[in-house]
């Protein structure tokens, strides 16, 4: 009954976890660490017995799509530079489809263009070269060359730009340092 005790506490050793309260056990064997606890009647005692691990993960970033990306960046456990990491791969690419959706653009008036000035060709061998109609044509051939050339000019920049982006994804992802 009445009188103070000292207790031997077994804790199971577990592959990949590390000890951390208390900094060391009392005793340890191959599969336990053992702690002694000197008991009191008075009032009961309490161990507490705390362990961490790393958990290490290897992700492909180059490869690897927003939502993975975004899944991490939602995670908890994740170190705010991690985050800010990411969150860069994620700007970027942003960035790179605003640019992608731009030259489509371009590209989809070019097209749309060509097809009027092909209809505008075939009807202008219809006409009379002295009908207004004619001449209207003409002029609109010749503003629609006007917008084709911005056209080819902006549909190159953005071309260069994406490319460009594209490098600058690639070296901020092979630049990336974590913990």
């Amino acid at each position: 009954g009445g009188r103070d005790r000292s207790v031997l506490i077994e804790h199971p050793v577990r592959g990949g976890w590390e000890l951390i309260v208390p900094a060391e056990p009392s005793e340890r064997t191959a599969g336990h660490y053992r702690f002694l606890v000197e008991v009191g009647t008075a009032a009961p005692e309490v161990l507490t017995v705390a362990e961490e691990r790393t958990v290490e993960r290897t992700t492909a970033l180059k490869g690897a799509g927003d939502s993975p990306i975004q899944y991490f960046i939602d995670a908890e456990g994740i170190s705010a530079t991690v985050k800010a990491a990411l969150n860069g791969i994620i700007t970027r690419r942003t960035m790179i489809s605003e640019t992608l959706r731009l030259r489509q653009e371009s590209e989809t008036e070019r097209i749309s263009i060509q097809r009027d000035q092909a209809r505008i060709r075939e009807n202008l061998g219809k006409l009379e070269k002295e009908s207004e109609l004619y001449k209207r044509y003409v002029s609109m051939l010749g503003e629609q060359e006007d917008r084709l050339i911005v056209l080819e000019g902006r549909i190159r920049e953005l071309t260069d730009s994406e490319r460009q982006q594209r490098i600058e994804l690639d070296r901020y992802i092979d630049s990336i340092q974590t913990e």
